[in-house]
C-alpha cells in the first residue's frame, strides 16, 4: 500500500523482506549517525539488535505494527511504526526515524500528518476531547 502524502513524499507499508531490509539499513545508519555519540556504540548495537533488526522487526510486525517506509523524492528516506491498540481505537506512535540529509523537508511533519490521518480514518478516540486523536 502507497499512501500519498503530497507529490514528493509517499508512505510504504512494509509487508517484504526487501522492505524490512531497507528499514534496517535506514536505521543502522540514521541510529549510528545520531545516537552513536550521546549513548555509545555498545548501547547503539544493542538497541539495533534488539529492536532495529530483521528478525525483530519481522516480530514485531507479527505482533500488530505496523511500518511505513517514508519515500521522498522516489528514495526510502526514514519509516514510521504504529502500534494499533485490539481492544481500543487507539494507535500508539513507537518509532519515526528521518535521515539527517533530509532535514529541512519537514518530513518529520508529514509523518505526524499520516499518522494523524490514519488514526482519523480508523477512528481513534477522542481522550483528551481536544482532537480525534488519543495522546498519551
Amino acid at each position: 500500500m502507497l499512501v500519498n502524502q503530497d507529490e514528493t513524499t509517499s508512505f510504504q507499508a512494509v509487508h517484504t523482506k526487501e522492505q524490512i531490509e531497507d528499514i534496517v539499513r535506514l536505521a543502522r545508519e540514521i541510529w549510528q549517525g545520531h545516537y552513536t555519540p550521546i549513548i555509545g556504540q555498545k548501547q547503539v548495537d544493542y538497541m539495533l539488535e534488539k529492536f532495529q533488526s530483521e528478525e525483530a522487526i519481522a516480530e514485531q510486525l507479527g505482533e500488530s505494527y505496523e511500518y511505513y517506509l517514508i519515500i521522498h523524492q522516489g528514495q526510502s528516506v526514514g519509516y514510521v511504526a504504529i502500534v494499533p491498540d485490539g481492544n481500543e481505537p487507539t494507535l500508539m506512535l513507537s518509532k519515526i526515524y528521518v535521515r539527517k540529509s533530509e532535514c529541512g523537508n519537514y518530513l518529520g511533519k508529514k509523518s505526524l500528518q499520516f499518522v494523524e490521518n490514519l488514526c482519523l480514518k480508523r477512528l481513534c478516540r477522542n481522550r483528551f476531547r481536544a482532537r480525534n486523536i488519543d495522546v498519551l
